[in-house]
C-alpha cells in the first residue's frame, strides 16, 4: 500500500491514479497467452492484475489500457473487483507497427491529466515496499545482469537523479540498473509532450520517449524497487509460481482464481461456461451454487475444508463410495442408440484428436519405443488393435466427469462431501454420462499421488527409452480393492475401468505442461501396451 509521505501525513493511505498497461499480446509468454492476456494469468491462484490492484489503496482510480483479449480483462474486472474504480481504454493499434507501451499510454492520456502511477502488466514488487516521495517524478529501477541489458531500458543516475536512458541497448557497465515497469509522473504535461515523439525502438513506441524529456529537464529521479518480480516471460512466470501447488496442473484455456471468498473459473470457450452453469443446476446440492457467470467466467463460493486426497483413508473412501452411489450416480433406465454414439465419440474419436494434439506439441516423444525397460507399441498400433467392445457396455447415469479426489472437498460443516470442478458434458450430454469414466478418474488418483505430482515430485527422462518415476498414495492398494468390490457389486467391469483410465492418461497428456504431459503419455503407453 502507498502512504502519503510527501505531505507529511505518514501512515495514512491515499487514493491515487494508476494506469496499467495490458494491451500487448504477451508474445514472450509462449503458449500461455494463446487464449488470454498475460495480466490474467494466475499467480498463486490470483490473476496478475489482481496482484497489481492490491498494491494500491482500494479507493484509487485505475485506468487499464487493453487490446489483445481485452474483453476478457473487462469481464474479469467486473466480476472479480466490482468495488474498484476501473476504466478500460481500447488501444489501437495494440500490435504491429506503431504499437507499444508508449502508444498504449497515449491512448489513456485524457484520463491522466494529473499525477499518476504507471505499471506495466508484467511488473510486481514486495507489498511492503513504499516509495519515498510522491511530490516529484521518479522511475523504479533494479539491478539486472549485464548480458540482459539489451532487452531492458537501462537508467544511468547520479545522487538519485536520472542522467541518461539507454533503451534496448547493450551496456558495458558491470552492474546496470533497469526500468522495472513502474514509475510515478508528477509533471504529466511535460512527460506526455515527450511521449508524443513517435520515434520507435524495435518497431515499437516506447515509454522512454517521455522519460527522456524529464531527464532533459533534470526532473526525473530514481527509486530502487524492493522485491521486483518480472513475470514478462514464461520462464520468469514459472519461477514466480514455483511454490503454488496448482501451477503444475495449470491448463491452457482453463484457469482457477481465488478472489476473496469466491472461486472464479476461466474458460476460453464460452460454451464450456454455459454448459457448466447448466450442469451446476443438474448437480444442485452436490456442487457449489454458481452465483455469477459471464461469457468466459463463472463464480461460486469458496468451500472451506480439505480435499479428499489430503485426508483419505480406507474407511473414509468406503464412505465416499457409498455417498456417490446414493447421491451422484443416479442410473438411467435403459441404454439408447444415442448413448452408444456418445460413447464412441467420447472415448474413440476424442482420443484420436488428443493424440494428434500431443504429436504436434511433443515431437520427440513420438520416437520413444520403451518405457522403464519395457517395450511399448506405437500409439497408432495400439488404437488399431484395441478391443473397442467396451464402448457398448456404457453404464449410463448422472456423473461428475472429472472425479479426481482433489475435486472432492470434505467441508468443515454441512454435507460430508462437496464436488467441485465438474465436467461440462459427456459428448454433449449434460444430463448423463458413463459411470465407468468417473470410476476411472478415481482409479487414476489411487494409482498416482496427485499431491506429490503438484509439487513436481516425479521424474521423466528421455533417451532411447523413457524413464518415469512417481509416487503412489500409501492407502492405494486397500482403496483399489474397495473400488474393485464396488464394481463387482454393481456389475461394472473393472477391466473396462482400467482400460478407460489408461485412455484418460493419453487424453490428458496434451493438456498439461511439458514434463507432466510426458509422464501421463508414457504411462498411458506403458499400460496400454502391457494390456
Amino acid at each position: 500500500m502507498l502512504q502519503s509521505i510527501a505531505n507529511g501525513d505518514k501512515g495514512k493511505e491515499i487514493a491515487v491514479k494508476v494506469c496499467i498497461l495490458a494491451a500487448g499480446a504477451g508474445l514472450r509468454m509462449d503458449y500461455l497467452t494463446r487464449s488470454t492476456n498475460k495480466v490474467l494469468l494466475p499467480l498463486h491462484d490470483r490473476a496478475i492484475l489482481s496482484h497489481i490492484f492490491e498494491r494500491f489503496p482500494a479507493d484509487s482510480e485505475f485506468v487499464v489500457a487493453i487490446g489483445y483479449q481485452g474483453q476478457k480483462i473487462k469481464e474479469y474486472c467486473d466480476l472479480a473487483h466490482p468495488d474498484l474504480s476501473v476504466e478500460c481504454i481500447e488501444v489501437d493499434p495494440c500490435s504491429g507497427p506503431g504499437s507499444g507501451p508508449g502508444r498504449s499510454l497515449l491512448a489513456c492520456r485524457n484520463l491522466l491529466e494529473e499525477s499518476f502511477f504507471l505499471v506495466c502488466g508484467d511488473t510486481l514488487w514486495d507489498l511492503e515496499w513504499q516509495p519515498k516521495v510522491l511530490d516529484r517524478n521518479w522511475v523504479a529501477i533494479a539491478p539486472i545482469e549485464k548480458e540482459r541489458s539489451i532487452d531492458f531500458c537501462v537508467i544511468e543516475h547520479q545522487q538519485g537523479l536520472a542522467k541518461q536512458i539507454h533503451d534496448k541497448k547493450e551496456q558495458n557497465s558491470p552492474e546496470p540498473e533497469a526500468f522495472t515497469g513502474l514509475f510515478f509522473i508528477k509533471d504529466h504535461d511535460l512527460f506526455f509532450d515527450g511521449l508524443d515523439d513517435a520515434r520507435q525502438i524495435r518497431g515499437e513506441h516506447q515509454l522512454s520517449n517521455g522519460l527522456e524529456r524529464l531527464v532533459e529537464r533534470g526532473c526525473l529521479y530514481v527509486e530502487h524497487l524492493g522485491g521486483w518480480l518480472d513475470t514478462g516471460n514464461h520462464q520468469a512466470y514459472d519461477r514466480a509460481n514455483r511454490d503454488c501447488p496448482n501451477h503444475m496442473f495449470m491448463k491452457e484455456g482453463a484457469f482457477f482464481y481465488k478472489v476473496g471468498d469466491n472461486v472464479i473459473k476461466y474458460f476460453s470457450e464460452p460454451k464450456i461456461v454455459e454448459k457448466r452453469v447448466r450442469r451446476g443446476t443438474i448437480l444442485k446440492g452436490l456442487v457449489p451454487e454458481v452465483k455469477k457467470a459471464t461469457t468466459h467466467y463463472m463464480q461460486y463460493p469458496y468451500v472451506s475444508g480439505e480435499t479428499l486426497d489430503q485426508v483419505l483413508n480406507p474407511n473414509l473412501f468406503q464412505e465416499f463410495m457409498g455417498w456417490l452411489d446414493s447421491h451422484l450416480w443416479l442410473e438411467k433406465q435403459r441404454v439408447e442408440k444415442k448413448d452408444l454414439q456418445d460413447s464412441d465419440f467420447f472415448y474413440r474419436q476424442k482420443t484420436y484428436g488428443r493424440i494428434e494434439l500431443f504429436s504436434r506439441r511433443q515431437e520427440l516423444a513420438q520416437s520413444i519405443q520403451g518405457v522403464n525397460g519395457k517395450r511399448v507399441d506405437n500409439i497408432s498400433d495400439i488404437m488399431n488393435e484395441l478391443d473397442w467392445s467396451f464402448l457398448n457396455r456404457i453404464d449410463i447415469c448422472r456423473i461428475h466427469g472429472d472425479l479426481l479426489l482433489n475435486n472432492v472437498v470434505k467441508p468443515e460443516r454441512g454435507e460430508p462431501f462437496l464436488l467441485i470442478d465438474w465436467r461440462q458434458d459427456f459428448a454433449g450430454n449434460l444430463q448423463y454420462g458413463d459411470r465407468r469414466y468417473d470410476l476411472a478418474k478415481i482409479l487414476l488418483n489411487l494409482q498416482y499421488d496427485f499431491l506429490a505430482l503438484k509439487k513436481g515430485e516425479f521424474l521423466v527422462k528421455l533417451g532411447k527409452q523413457a524413464q518415469t518415476q512417481w509416487s503412489t498414495p500409501s492407502w492405494s492398494n486397500t482403496c483399489i480393492d474397495i473400488l474393485k468390490d464396488y464394481c463387482s457389486k454393481k456389475g461394472v467391469s473393472f477391466d473396462d475401468v482400467e482400460l478407460i483410465k489408461n485412455l484418460v492418461l493419453i487424453n490428458i497428456a496434451p493438456l498439461h505442461r511439458a514434463e507432466l504431459a510426458q509422464l501421463f503419455w508414457f504411462e498411458g503407453l506403458r499400460q496400454l501396451s502391457a494390456n
